[in-house]
């Protein structure tokens, strides 16, 4: 018998939490609304969309270009 998602999800929460934890480092960009960064928030998700790629693996993608 499958089991609800919900609770498959509450179970390996804590193994997803670990593997994140020594995995990744989370960063958080804020992007004004009205533009007063340079751009848009609509300019960010459209150049990731004509991209072919997600917000976070276009500037993942930026960043690399920079750096």
């Amino acid at each position: 018998m499958p089991t609800d998602k919900s609770i498959r999800n509450a179970q390996n929460r804590p193994a997803r939490e670990r593997y994140e934890a020594k995995t990744y480092r989370r960063y958080t960009i804020r992007v004004r609304q009205d533009g007063g960064d340079g751009f848009t928030p609509e300019q960010l998700e459209d150049a990731a969309k004509r991209a072919g790629q997600s917000v976070n693996a276009w500037i993942i993608d930026a960043i690399n270009d920079k750096i």
